[in-house]
């Protein structure tokens, strides 16, 4: 993962559980959109841009449900395989 999506996920995580230690969401959007828009797929672009920081915290949840799903899988025992 790039240096630019680890700031900008970064940023999301204390936005939403910490926000009295972060810039507001119009400060940070405003300096960072275009690394955002650099950075993300066009559809979180977007999500980031019409819907601010309820956009970022969706993209967390997805990117949190997407790496418990392959951790997950990757833990979880074979089931395919047959025994005699």
């Amino acid at each position: 993962m790039s240096k630019d999506i680890d700031d900008c996920l970064s940023y999301f995580r204390a936005a939403t559980t910490e926000p009295e230690t972060v810039p507001l969401w119009a400060e940070w959007w405003a300096a960072n959109e275009a690394k955002a828009e650099a950075c993300f797929p066009l559809v979180d672009y977007v999500r980031l841009k019409h819907r601010g920081l309820l956009g970022a915290k969706q993209i967390l949840e997805k990117r949190s449900d997407a790496t418990a799903d392959s951790s997950q899988s990757a833990s979880a025992p074979d089931l395919t395989e047959s025994s005699p």
